[in-house]
């Protein structure tokens, strides 16, 4: 009897522990600022202003950047339904957070694509065994020249380019 009790104790901690991880409600998207800024609206009419965890796409008035952003509405149009894994406390009135699109990774769609780099300042907020998926992404698309990689001049790192 209490190995049932343990069981059940330990299933439902972990239904728990899965609900709080992800928020399955699905919000809706409103716009896309740039390449890793996205604004979506729960069902109560609330915004928030998402920064994608882990990656850093082009500025919008850096070369790329308005390829970045349109690839990233190509994957999640206006009035689309998304999940988020938010993974970070609201910083510059954004929070950071993984979006995905029916089950597929925005971000690491971003990689594939070449439109998006790895940010070394939030990449430890993933998971290791999707940090190793990132970095592959990220080596392919530069290797196959995709997105940011066709062009020496959408290639400077958009962390470079905002610092001048």
């Amino acid at each position: 009897m209490n190995t049932y009790i343990i069981a059940f104790i330990a299933i439902a901690i972990f239904l728990i522990w899965i609900a709080s991880v992800q928020n399955v409600e699905p919000f809706t998207v409103i716009s896309s600022h740039d390449g890793d800024t996205t604004t979506v609206r729960d069902r109560n009419g609330n915004q928030f202003k998402i920064r994608y965890t882990a990656i850093d796409a082009n500025e919008l008035g850096q070369a790329g950047g308005k390829e970045a952003r349109d690839y990233l509405y190509s994957l999640i149009p206006v009035d689309s339904k998304v999940s988020i894994v938010f993974t970070g406390n609201e910083s510059y009135g954004r929070y950071e957070a993984t979006i995905y699109r029916n089950g597929k990774n925005i971000s690491f769609a971003m990689l594939q694509a070449g439109h998006a780099v790895i940010d070394p300042r939030y990449i430890k907020r993933i998971a290791p065994d999707m940090r190793a998926d990132y970095q592959k992404a990220q080596d392919n698309a530069k290797n196959n020249k995709l997105g940011r990689w066709k062009s020496k001049k959408t290639q400077q790192m958009p962390s470079e380019w905002r610092k001048k």
